[in-house]
């Protein structure tokens, strides 16, 4: 079992759709795979707030999305 620090940028990527989305499900998808245990960094649950809130108010998704992501932060501990 190997051990990895989740980069904010990649998280946020596999939740939303952005230009390297696809990249950053493979990689989640093979660190599962190979069973890596994933830290989140202590920020990462403001970043994705943050992140949410950004997109909802630029209309880049809908605020129900927007909500879901900031519901599935509270997970991350």
């Amino acid at each position: 079992m190997s051990l990895a620090v989740l980069d904010s940028g990649i998280f946020i990527a596999s939740v939303f759709v952005e230009a390297l989305t696809p990249q950053a499900k493979g990689l989640l998808q093979q660190l599962k795979n190979a069973k890596t245990v994933l830290n989140a960094p202590a920020l990462l649950r403001y970043e994705l707030i943050a992140v949410s809130r950004k997109a909802v108010y630029q209309g880049r998704v809908t605020s129900e999305q927007g909500r879901i992501a900031r519901v599935s932060s509270s997970l991350i501990r």
